[in-house]
């Protein structure tokens, strides 16, 4: 799952932020899920331009929202770095409003310390759904 020059502590911290993510979609709380990421943080969705900001991220999700996925499940591949970055490969799964599965994929994420604590700073994600 992580490599072995990945502290417990860097762990954990993704993990929890990973954590208040799910917990924030799953309330449908755009501004949660934007508040997972740094002040300056990158979103680049698949099919979409680069977001750059809280402002724009918070928008992307309220969209995404409004939908109709209600829950996304987040799981940890990878995780390397320590200090001020870390990086996260993992897979997501994202679940309608009935429960049924809307989307999976993959994602890789750049975690950056700031205010003392790990947000995304770097945010790509690909399903594994045949394209349209």
């Amino acid at each position: 799952m992580a490599t072995a020059t990945t502290s417990n502590t860097v762990r954990e911290a993704i993990a929890g932020g990973n954590a208040h993510f799910m917990t924030a979609f799953g309330r449908g709380d755009a501004a949660g899920v934007a508040a997972c990421y740094t002040s300056d943080a990158q979103l680049l969705p698949q099919h979409h331009d680069a977001l750059a900001g809280r402002t724009a991220i918070e928008i992307y999700w309220r969209g995404v929202v409004d939908l109709g996925l209600a829950r996304v499940r987040l799981e940890t591949m990878e995780i390397y770095g320590e200090g001020e970055f870390a990086t996260e490969v993992g897979r997501y799964t994202f679940h309608d409003r009935d429960g049924a599965e809307a989307d999976h994929g993959k994602y890789l994420v750049v975690w950056r310390r700031e205010a003392g604590h790990y947000l995304l700073h770097r945010d790509i994600r690909t399903t594994n759904l045949p394209g349209a």
